[in-house]
């Protein structure tokens, strides 16, 4: 597997992949809140997940951005829930050199959200 510090080196850390999310979907119009409290309560949520499956020679790094919304179940209207209502993933081979590559892959994931967001509200 990879070290703390390679991986920090690389730029692939949480922290840093959170801030080059944030960014870039700043840059595209799209608000960014820290907390749903900062939000309210009927906005969407882009979960964004990045995590290693194996630790082993190449790492396979599992890449998945899901847009969750609170939805009303039709078969029991009373009743409300979370769900995704977009999502897209990938899974990627990460070698040491490759590292740098991982903040590339989620950015491209990001790129479908915001071309689908951009689709599904023009008038934003």
């Amino acid at each position: 597997g990879f070290s703390e510090d390679e991986v920090a080196v690389a730029g692939a850390t949480t922290a840093v992949l959170k801030n080059a999310a944030e960014i870039y979907l700043t840059r595209q119009g799209i608000a960014v809140f820290e907390s749903l409290d900062d939000a309210g309560d009927r906005v969407p949520i882009l979960d964004i997940f990045v995590g290693p499956l194996a630790q082993a020679g190449p790492v396979s790094v599992s890449y998945r951005v899901d847009l969750l919304e609170l939805v009303q179940l039709q078969s029991t209207p009373s009743m409300i829930t979370l769900a995704a209502t977009w999502q897209a993933g990938q899974l990627a081979f990460v070698e040491r050199d490759e590292l740098k590559d991982i903040q590339i892959h989620l950015l491209d994931l990001l790129d479908e959200f915001i071309e689908d967001y951009n689709r599904a509200n023009p008038d934003r």
